[in-house]
């Protein structure tokens, strides 16, 4: 019956999983989880058992992430049955030696998550075994285990002594525990300096008063480590809410000479668990001369001095050295802008420098001036940083400051605050930036187009069209292009600009040819072809090269028509054909069979081999069936029979998974053409890569 059920769970999720990958990953599983819970839990362990074990340990990996899913699920809350269960099956397969070691490796990893009280005698008995790897894995499962068994099985394995790396090894098992009644054994382990640092650490962490008290004893005799454990045990004691004993042993140690890595993780957990105390502690680290007490003391002021932090440190900041200055200033916050400002008289250029940075973070209008200035005339780095501060600073009075300053004062200044407004989005300052860019000033008006780029939207194009066809604001045509590459009705746009160009004067419609690429669709396209029929030469010339630059596959046909007609020169017909060219081989979003017909085209079309050529190589880029059957013929070409055989190698690498067959084909043909031994060599070698 439990087999017939199987059968039929197997069945359900084969029809419920379609990929195959999947499959392998998923439904054994699913099907172990429903072994589980149909009762066949040991049958299911003992199946997998000899693929845990399986020769080759990549025949391994599948077996041991479905066991381990099982841990998962049944170590999840709520499931205790569950996990009794299973946590008894896989103790009994780790306790029984006639399971091959790589299983009962696997085995016992699982019960770290699973393991509890039921699976401490199997861990035990391997814990005293001669096995290294499953000791090792025994032990760490015992660390995890919550049974009170447990941590006496980890004592008793540390009476018995061993070789320094494995009672270091159990004396980590029981600081992790916080075994409390290990105390008097780790604390034998201080007098060996091998075990002297781990054994510190582990009575940190189990923390009790006895702990504690043998700690100071070691920390009094410079045992390794002890001074650390010590600052270690006082941030748990605070996260365990005991602020007094952890108050206790701050002081005392703050009071040792200790090393600067402890001193500082002391100061902080003094400033958690007794800030009055620590805040002159925090001032004198701060004004000393060591960097790393130094930047403790910041962390430590933010705890102890909380929402007044800004303010304590403007206070102290007269007396700082550089180094804490640099510090303090990336800590303040909107109220000490008037502090910030002076520190950009600094003599140190660093602290210039974050001083700038700072004003990003916190300035507001006051700020917007000597950030202009620093943004307008200054060196590199701090031109750099403060044009970046101008874009980020967000304080009351700050874009109002920047109008206003964009009208008036040097040019580069203006320029600056000009930038300053595009970077920050300022969509409202559009109006001044359109008559800022008709301004005589070439640094100002180039930086109004740089931000009415930016900024304009739909509603600015026609505006902006206008300044670049004055031909008065060389940086216009850029601004446009830029407005037109990120509107969202392109077809009503390109309605606007076809009927600006239609009125406009002939020398002024080329202009507006490069926006209307940029701007893609249907109606600019249209607008764009009725213009190549003008008897201007120029616009006529401006049109066909703007066309040929079009962005999408629609163009292909009217290009096309221009390079078969006779009056077309030679000139315009390689270029609109090497537009076509372009766009085969470029639009993987067009049907493979429209690419193709337009290469030929260009081939059958074209008067110069290399306009022929270059359509060639685009078949190449079609990883079609279809495309085999029109290169094959080209490879009895005279002229070209080499490019096609080139091609040819290239689509063969394309197709050699999908359509292997085809490729085959292709490979056949081109071994049996008029080409060289070279090309024949990667024809072959295409199908193997």
């Amino acid at each position: 019956m439990a087999n017939l059920e199987m059968t039929s769970i197997q069945m359900i999720f084969q029809r419920l999983i379609p990929n195959q990958f999947m499959k392998r990953l998923l439904i054994p599983v699913a099907l172990l989880a429903f072994a589980f819970a149909a009762g066949a839990s040991e049958q299911a362990v003992n199946d997998l058992i000899p693929r845990l074990a399986a020769p080759r340990i990549e025949d391994r990996m599948a077996p041991q992430n479905e066991l381990q899913a099982v841990a998962a699920k049944a170590s999840r809350p709520g499931a205790e049955a569950e996990r009794l269960a299973l946590a008894r099956i896989l103790a009994a397969k780790a306790a029984d030696s006639s399971v091959p070691q790589p299983a009962r490796v696997w085995i016992v990893r699982q019960l770290e998550y699973v393991g509890a009280v039921e699976s401490v005698p199997a861990l035990t008995s391997l814990l005293g075994g001669e096995d290294v790897e499953l000791r090792e894995c025994a032990r760490r499962a015992l660390a995890e285990n919550s049974a009170a068994e447990a941590g006496k099985s980890l004592r008793e394995a540390l009476a018995k002594g061993g070789e320094a790396a494995w009672r270091i090894g159990l004396l980590d098992a029981l600081g992790q525990r916080g075994e409390a009644s290990a105390v008097s054994q780790v604390a034998k382990e201080l007098g060996d300096p091998a075990t002297a640092q781990v054994a510190s650490l582990a009575l940190g962490r189990i923390g009790t008063e006895a702990a504690i008290a043998e700690l100071w004893k070691a920390a009094d005799n410079n045992v390794a480590g002890a001074d650390e454990a010590l600052a270690e045990s006082a941030g748990i004691l605070a996260t365990k809410g005991q602020m007094k004993n952890a108050e206790t042993i701050c002081t005392r140690l703050w009071k040792k000479e200790i090393a600067t890595p402890i001193r500082a993780t002391v100061l902080v957990t003094l400033a958690q668990v007794a800030p009055r105390e620590a805040k002159p502690l925090i001032q004198d680290a701060l004004a000393g001369s060591d960097t790393r007490l130094q930047t403790a003391a910041i962390s430590a002021a933010q705890i102890a001095f909380g929402k007044s932090t800004s303010t304590t440190l403007v206070e102290w900041y007269p007396k700082l050295n550089p180094a804490a200055r640099l510090l303090v200033l990336r800590e303040l916050d909107s109220s000490a802008e008037k502090l910030v400002l002076g520190a950009l008289a600094d003599p140190d250029e660093s602290i210039r420098l974050v001083a700038l940075e700072t004003l990003g973070r916190i300035g507001g209008g006051a700020s917007v001036s000597v950030l202009l200035e620093s943004a307008a005339g200054s060196p590199a780095p701090a031109q750099k940083i403060a044009s970046a501060s101008l874009a980020r600073v967000s304080g009351p009075g700050v874009d109002a400051a920047l109008q206003k300053l964009a009208g008036r004062g040097e040019p580069n200044s203006r320029a600056a605050a000009i930038r300053a407004m595009g970077d920050r989005s300022q969509v409202s300052a559009v109006p001044a930036l359109l008559k800022y860019a008709t301004e005589t000033n070439k640094v100002v008006a180039a930086a109004a187009c740089a931000s009415l780029g930016k900024l304009g939207g739909e509603s600015d194009v026609e505006p902006v069209a206008r300044l670049a066809m004055s031909g008065n604001v060389p940086d216009a045509e850029a601004a446009l292009e830029s407005i037109l590459s990120r509107v969202e009705n392109k077809d009503a746009v390109a309605l606007k600009i076809a009927a600006l160009a239609r009125k406009a004067e002939n020398s002024q419609v080329p202009i507006l040819f490069g926006a209307m690429t940029a701007l893609g669709g249907s109606a600019a396209m249209q607008a764009l072809i009725e213009k190549i029929s003008s008897p201007d030469a120029g616009v006529k010339d401006a049109a066909i090269r703007a066309l040929a630059n079009w962005p999408e596959f629609a163009a292909v046909n009217p290009l096309l028509e221009i390079g078969a007609k006779p009056d077309t020169s030679k000139a315009h017909q390689a270029l609109v054909l090497r537009g076509v060219t372009r766009l085969a081989r470029s639009s993987e979003q067009a049907a493979a069979a429209d690419r193709i017909r337009a290469a030929q085209a260009v081939i059958k079309t074209a008067q110069r081999n290399e306009e022929k050529k270059d359509a060639v190589a685009a078949l190449g880029s079609i990883a079609s069936a279809e495309t085999v059957a029109a290169l094959t013929p080209m490879l009895t070409d005279s002229v070209l029979k080499a490019d096609a055989a080139q091609a040819g190698v290239n689509l063969a690498r394309a197709l050699r998974r999908g359509n292997r067959r085809a490729a085959e084909d292709l490979v056949k043909a081109i071994s049996a053409a008029d080409v060289s031994a070279e090309l024949k060599q990667k024809a072959e070698a295409a199908l193997s890569r």
